[in-house]
């Protein structure tokens, strides 16, 4: 799946991609919208920070 020249795995650090292994919702969720999965990892990250 590549959008405008960006592979998933250049989209994703490698951190996130454990966390997306780990997690089978975003792992499905990955494959129909990936910018989707970057802003529920975000919002994820600020939550803990607060």
């Amino acid at each position: 799946m590549t959008r405008r020249g960006c592979t998933k795995e250049h989209f994703f650090s490698e951190a996130d991609m454990e966390t997306i292994n780990m997690d089978d919702r975003l792992k499905d969720l990955v494959k129909i919208d990936s910018k989707m999965v970057k802003k529920i990892l975000r919002n994820r990250e600020y939550a803990a920070q607060q």
